[in-house]
């Protein structure tokens, strides 16, 4: 064996390396940069500062929480303060608009406790409100605004694809011949 084929055998070795380290790497960012369309509305909506009057938000934050079994919510919305409202005696959820009339966001987090074997309670609180129902608020209360999220996710749900369609493409033309030599 002579240092010519030894030093393509190496280079094979590592491209191989390569390939297999960009085969995992890639799940990686498709997980964090793809996306549909709603994916992307949700997002912006997690960071949403509502500026409908607070009166017209809660009316319909409400309506959406009681089609989800919530019950016990107060009239007024809940500025300054949190209030609870309830699925059931195990099932919590604590709502609070934070900012001013003019500019605020809206939190809704579930607690749920259950009981251990031992009688001991655990209970399991969400950290963060769920983007899929701020969303869904976004556009009953402020469907101007919504149309124009709407739109950039489109456009970036079609960016995401047209770049998961060249990178499968990639993968194809880059691996098939791979394997083919290997067999």
């Amino acid at each position: 064996m002579n240092v010519t084929s030894i030093a393509k055998r190496l280079r094979r070795g590592w491209s191989r390396l390569a390939l297999v380290g960009l085969w995992f790497a890639l799940p990686c960012c498709a997980s964090h940069c793809a996306g549909t369309s709603d994916h992307f509305a949700e997002q912006r909506a997690a960071a949403w500062e509502f500026r409908a009057p607070p009166e017209r938000t809660w009316r319909e934050l409400v309506e959406m929480l009681a089609a989800e079994g919530v019950r016990g919510l107060p009239e007024a919305p809940p500025f300054g303060h949190t209030v609870e409202g309830r699925v059931s005696a195990s099932h919590v959820v604590r709502v609070r608009f934070a900012g001013s009339v003019e500019s605020y966001s809206v939190e809704a987090l579930h607690s749920v406790t259950s009981r251990d074997a031992d009688g001991g309670e655990r209970v399991f609180t969400d950290h963060r409100t769920s983007p899929a129902l701020l969303w869904r608020l976004v556009q009953r209360v402020e469907p101007d605004r919504a149309r124009d999220v709407r739109r950039t996710a489109d456009a970036r749900a079609e960016r995401s694809r047209a770049a998961w369609t060249a990178c499968d493409r990639f993968w194809e033309r880059t691996l098939a011949p791979e394997l083919e030599r290997d067999r």
